[in-house]
């Protein structure tokens, strides 16, 4: 929403009906490439000195059964064969660095690691399943770090109690590591947060493979100070965020970033939240529920694919700490706009179905590459395109529609656009088409909500260029995905209205031009004009 100071919002009703049903556990049997690999390029000031590189141990897991302590689970015991882990009563206690193979079932117990403090302690899960009623099932107490490598082929669940002691030491997640945490590997690892998070490190949090499955009643996946993502396919149903990155005392910390594997998210409040920057340059990220899709103080895309369905912004770039959950309603996030907020989306695909704003920056909003499809909100008090900033359009496919009650169009840049706004709101799934002069489809997009107000944008708009807006009608040829057609040929439309594009924004509506005198109108009125925004 516009010029949004405090940001209020209520848990789902799909949040309320997961965490009914997360208190029982069983067992489970496209980058650009002028970006950076590794998304270092978007981090910016304090945030890049903090980028992590990621180490040849981050991803290697390969390890050799004769060189590793063996800790067999059974029911509430284990046996050890090797050293430097011991058993007490119900707890395994890994006491050093080195590998560790973990088989069997613990039905009531803790893997509890008390190395020294820069030690790097690496856990295999080989067929391995861990219960705890009282606490995390993978308490990380002390180490320079702990990787936990899912071995091929292998299938292993975690799941913890209702409730910890509180305290300082106290584990905030099912998996939880009170320092470094990498997760790797090709076998498949399904947790169960009952209490808090599901996999959640108090440092940086990294994974670069597997096949992971979390469900929990607070955050999915939470780095304190970062969370790396390279590879992997991860599925997060989540009461509060699903990937989350926060830490209020340092701004160099609490940025997210994705560069490759598959990601599908339910969360009840936002899919991807870091209080500082949110990177994705590769993979596939899917929210298919959220309040928030994305949400950063600043975002940066420059490949793969981002795919958010929200109840209010799908993209949401906004400054300050995140307070989630405050009062005790999951779902309430408190942003106060600062400096170096912006939203910048240079390549790769981004799709939004929204319920507020499409795309909403508290700061700039940039357009440099990519395809931005934006099935925007039916509620005149928000807008498929939002900036409290400059918008800027410099290059990119782009085809965003909404409401007209509170539009805002691009005000600057070198790629021209086109706006069009409807006099009556138009149905969901209804096409609107812009022709070039020779009747050749340019774009045409048939947005998935109800929409009085659309936008279009690409490299092959010019200025001085005509074109035409149409209704109606049968396209043969072209190339259609999610919506979006580009060229071929239109045959028994209605055309709306012809016009000549000027530089950044030109605006006409079924009636005619659309002037910046004529603000902001809701009921399916006018807003906006060339390069103009349209907000009273």
């Amino acid at each position: 929403m516009h010029q949004r100071i405090v940001h209020w919002t209520a848990p789902t009703l799909t949040a309320i009906l997961l965490a009914a049903g997360l208190a029982g556990c069983t067992p489970a049997s496209s980058a650009d490439p002028s970006a950076s690999s590794d998304g270092s390029a978007a981090l910016t000031g304090a945030q890049a000195a903090e980028f992590l590189s990621l180490s040849d141990e981050d991803s290697d897991s390969s390890f050799d059964p004769d060189s590793t302590t063996k800790i067999t689970l059974s029911g509430t015991g284990a046996s050890v064969s090797g050293t430097d882990a011991s058993v007490s009563g119900n707890t395994v206690v890994i006491s050093s660095a080195g590998s560790y193979l973990l088989e069997g079932t613990l039905t009531d117990g803790q893997i509890l690691i008390l190395a020294n403090k820069s030690d790097t302690v690496r856990l295999i899960l080989n067929g391995a399943s861990v219960t705890s009623s009282t606490g995390a099932a993978i308490n990380g107490q002390q180490a320079g770090k702990i990787i936990v490598t899912l071995a091929e082929g292998s299938e292993n669940t975690l799941c913890d109690g209702t409730g910890y002691a509180d305290g300082d030491d106290a584990p905030t997640g099912t998996l939880y590591a009170k320092n470094d945490l990498t997760i790797n590997g090709s076998g498949s690892l399904t947790v169960t947060g009952n209490c808090n998070n599901g996999i959640a490190a108090k440092d940086h949090l990294i994974i670069t493979g597997g096949t992971i499955r979390v469900t929990a009643v607070g955050n999915g996946i939470r780095g304190k100070d970062s969370v790396t993502i390279t590879d992997g396919s991860l599925t997060v149903d989540a009461q509060e965020d699903g990937i989350k990155s926060a830490n209020d005392t340092d701004p160099s910390k609490g940025w997210v970033r994705i560069t490759g594997g598959t990601i599908d998210i339910v969360s009840g409040d936002d899919g991807v939240h870091a209080d500082g920057t949110l990177a994705v340059t590769g993979g596939e990220t899917t929210v298919t529920h959220s309040y928030e899709g994305i949400e950063g103080q600043s975002i940066a895309i420059s490949g793969g694919i981002v795919d958010v369905t929200a109840a209010d912004d799908g993209l949401n770039a906004a400054g300050g700490s995140d307070a989630s959950s405050m009062n005790g309603r999951p779902g309430q996030n408190m942003f106060t706009p600062e400096e170096d907020v912006s939203i910048e989306i240079s390549g790769g695909t981004v799709i939004v179905d929204a319920g507020g704003d499409g795309i909403d920056s508290n700061g700039d909003l940039t357009f440099s590459g990519g395809i931005v499809l934006v099935n925007g909100p039916a509620d005149n008090g928000n807008a498929a395109l939002d900036s409290n900033g400059t918008m800027t359009v410099n290059g990119g496919t782009i085809a965003a529609a909404g409401s007209s009650g509170m539009v805002e169009n691009p005000s600057a840049g070198t790629q021209p656009c086109a706006a069009f706004y409807f006099t009556q709101a138009q149905e969901a799934g209804t096409p609107v088409h812009l022709l070039a002069e020779d009747g050749t489809v340019l774009l045409s997009f048939a947005p998935q909500n109800q929409y009085s107000y659309i936008i279009f944008s690409s490299e092959a708009l010019t200025e001085s260029m005509t074109v035409s807006v149409a209704a109606g009608g049968t396209i043969s040829g072209g190339n259609a995905d999610n919506g979006l057609t580009t060229g071929g040929t239109l045959s028994g439309a209605s055309i709306l209205q012809t016009f000549t594009l000027s530089d950044v924004t030109t605006a006409y509506s079924e009636n005619g031009a659309v002037s910046g005198d004529m603000g902001a109108m809701g009921g399916g009125g006018f807003g906006g004009g060339k390069g103009n925004p349209g907000r009273p």
